[in-house]
């Protein structure tokens, strides 16, 4: 069953990347996308459509199909992690404090100019991560270490992080222009060397984590039940810490702030696969990757009057993730 679903998620997360391909704000057809991509378009117009297809949305497609996987991943670590099926990324805090190590890096990098940037960008937005869910993690156990403890902990970590990186975000503004896509989340100026930045950084970490899978599922299981299977709980939790605040400060510092992919995709694996992550981890990064590249798809195909560009990503992902939530806070609240 659980092969059968992975393939099929591999089948609709192709499916959904050449249907992107197609659409955009110039409409093309299936067979003007194939002859472009196998090299046998000809004839006027043919250096235009290439610059599209190849020079814009390919980059922007493979952007997308690694932040979807590196956020859902991200989300269920954390998820086992802490065995609460309401944190993610977001939620706890992570990306508002990968934001503001991003915007720290924009701002000072003048003074740290031998650093080349996009190093100095991640460098920092994984900082401002660890920083997040380390306090997040501490307040949550000062408050009890609930459930809810732990999502109203983060819930104060992000208003807090979140309200300094507007503050930075606007000094930012004043000095180099818009930032919108990192408070939103968005791809529109995704380039081809963020795509394989992401690509080089997101794959090892997924073998890493498809590797540990069985560490993965003791943790799950309680910490005592991981000691008796021989894994430490401490070092698994320092490896699922080091691994969420890589992938998730990953795509804030290329992407921004984009919620709920985190939260919702696990959940949609785990109510058909079951828990066990040699097959989770894949179904996620898989399913992660198609509702990315989808929700990128319907962003930049929705255009409103007196709109001066497309919508950012990270409001389609907050529209439709808002109402799920809502929903597993009840579904939580009423198994407890």
């Amino acid at each position: 069953m659980s092969r059968v679903f992975i393939l099929l998620i591999l089948l609709l997360a192709f499916s959904t990347a050449f249907i992107s391909l197609c659409i955009g704000s110039i409409t093309l057809s299936p067979i003007q996308v194939v002859e472009v991509l196998l090299g046998n378009s000809s004839g006027e117009g043919t250096g235009n459509l290439r610059s599209i297809i190849i020079g814009i949305r390919f980059p922007r497609i493979l952007a997308g199909v690694f932040v979807g996987a590196s956020l859902a991943l991200s989300g269920l670590l954390i998820q086992s992690l802490t065995r609460n099926p309401l944190a993610d990324p977001y939620l706890l805090g992570i990306s508002s404090g990968a934001l503001l190590g991003s915007g720290l890096a924009v701002l000072f990098h003048g003074f740290l100019h031998f650093i080349p940037y996009p190093y100095l960008l991640l460098f920092s937005s994984l900082l401002g991560g660890l920083f997040a869910f380390i306090l997040t993690l501490i307040l949550s156990e000062a408050c009890g270490g609930t459930v809810f403890s732990l999502i109203l902990a983060g819930l104060a970590v992000s208003t807090g992080l979140s309200g300094a990186s507007v503050i930075l975000s606007y000094i930012i503004q004043l000095r180099y222009g818009t930032v919108i896509h990192w408070l939103m989340g968005s791809l529109s100026s995704i380039t081809w060397r963020d795509s394989l930045m992401l690509a080089l950084i997101f794959i090892p970490l997924a073998l890493v984590a498809e590797l540990l899978w069985k560490r993965f599922d003791a943790i799950l299981l309680g910490e005592d039940h991981s000691m008796i299977l021989g894994y430490s709980p401490v070092r698994t939790r320092r490896i699922i810490m080091v691994l969420s605040a890589v992938l998730t400060s990953l795509t804030v510092s290329i992407a921004g702030i984009i919620g709920f992919i985190g939260l919702i995709v696990p959940h949609m694996a785990r109510g058909i696969i079951g828990c066990r992550h040699k097959e989770l981890i894949p179904a996620v990064i898989l399913l992660g990757s198609t509702m990315m590249v989808a929700s990128d798809t319907l962003a930049r195909s929705i255009l409103l009057p007196g709109w001066p560009g497309e919508m950012p990503v990270g409001a389609v992902t907050s529209f439709f993730g808002a109402p799920i939530f809502a929903y597993l806070i009840i579904r939580v609240s009423r198994r407890g």
